[in-house]
């Protein structure tokens, strides 16, 4: 985690410069999640967390992170809008834990990351329910990174059953990050390493195209 998002003024500093980010992995998420119990792993400020909240009034949400001047503010505005339905808790996700069980599970660049071991994802996966869902936008800007994340999971009895990139804009510059659903248990197929790599490279190939010509255009 930067050290700006420990600081709930910095933090609004810096998501501004990241608006658009945050609006595209707030939109997939949404349109992804399902159930009545919702995890968000390294929450912040609750921006997101928030939204899902009120976008899913049936759901229980909780929000996890190890800030607790973030989770404070988090806790403010819930109170300020409102809702009824969302708590908040400081918690090191890599030390959480908890009895309750979830049907979905957030995790938008909190734990997750190249370097996030098959132990971390094994038990992050061990809060949920049968069938339930682990909704991922790692940053995983390098095809090196993105296979090192797949070897973690390799061992694990999951299924990556959704793989798309979301693209941004940040300032003048544009970015993308790799977003999942992963399950355990389903029942639907889920994509081969083989695939999951040739759409990375794609899609990476794509965005690189389209930034090469926008550059030509402008």
């Amino acid at each position: 985690m930067s050290f700006w998002l420990v600081s709930p003024r910095l933090a609004s500093w810096g998501h501004s410069n990241k608006a658009d980010a945050i609006r595209v992995t707030g939109e997939f998420v949404l349109e992804t999640l399902e159930g009545e119990s919702i995890l968000d792993v390294g929450c912040n400020m609750g921006y997101l967390t928030s939204w899902y909240a009120r976008q899913n009034p049936a759901a229980q949400v909780l929000g996890i992170d190890l800030s607790p001047s973030c989770i404070q503010s988090a806790q403010r505005q819930a109170v300020k809008l409102g809702i009824t339905n969302l708590r908040y808790a400081v918690a090191d996700g890599g030390r959480f834990s908890t009895d309750q069980m979830f049907d979905s599970i957030v995790d938008t660049q909190g734990m997750i990351d190249a370097q996030t071991d098959t132990e971390t994802l094994a038990k992050i996966l061990s809060w949920l329910k049968p069938n339930g869902k682990l909704i991922c936008v790692p940053a995983l800007g390098t095809l090196t990174k993105f296979a090192a994340f797949l070897d973690a999971l390799t061992p694990l009895p999951i299924q990556i059953t959704t793989y798309i990139w979301l693209t941004f804009s940040a300032g003048a510059d544009r970015g993308a990050y790799p977003a999942m659903v992963i399950r355990q248990d389903a029942t639907e197929p889920g994509l081969t390493r083989e695939e999951l790599i040739a759409v990375y490279q794609l899609g990476l190939l794509a965005f690189r195209q389209r930034n090469q010509f926008e550059r030509h255009c402008a």
